[in-house]
Order: C-alpha cells, then sequence, then structure tokens
C-alpha cells in the first residue's frame, strides 16, 4: 500500500493534474492507510479479548480486513480514471 501511494503521488506531480485531482488522490491515501490503522485496532483488540480461537473474532477481523479492500480497490479504481486519460 506504501508503494502505490508513493507512485500515486509521484504521478501526480509527473502530470499536470488539476488541484482537484490531487486532492482526491491524498484524500484516498489517506482513507485507505486509516482503514488499515482501524483494521489493525480492531484485530489487536479482540487478541486481547479473545485470544483463543473464535469463529465470531475471525468474522469480525474478515469484516475488518474487507472494509480495507473495499477501500483499496475503490481507490484504485478512481486512480485509474484519473490517471487513464494522461496514460494514453
Amino acid at each position: 500500500m506504501f508503494l502505490m501511494a508513493v507512485l500515486a503521488l509521484s504521478l501526480s506531480y509527473i502530470f499536470p493534474l488539476e488541484v482537484w485531482e490531487r486532492v482526491i488522490i491524498i484524500f484516498l491515501i489517506g482513507t485507505v492507510f486509516s482503514m488499515e490503522l482501524i483494521n489493525s485496532q480492531v484485530e489487536r483488540t479482540l487478541d486481547i479479548v479473545q485470544p483463543d480461537y473464535d469463529v465470531r473474532v475471525k468474522n469480525i477481523k474478515d469484516i475488518s480486513a474487507g472494509a480495507v479492500l473495499i477501500a483499496s480497490i475503490t481507490s484504485l479504481i478512481i486512480g485509474i480514471i484519473i490517471f487513464l486519460p494522461y496514460l494514453i
């Protein structure tokens, strides 16, 4: 994720993006990193609350990881929409 963020930021300064496009890229990077931090927090909290295997805890962790995945895929799609015209 970090490498993709660096790539997106680099491309945003290589190509002549509008200011609002750069703002969206930065916002999306912040959103994905925030979701990842929340996911890590949920997982670590659940590991403290329920250290033994519990299918309910697994389900909660999977949902939390799914939220990160959705944010990442959405960011990728928006990044493609923004950068594709400059790449073509």
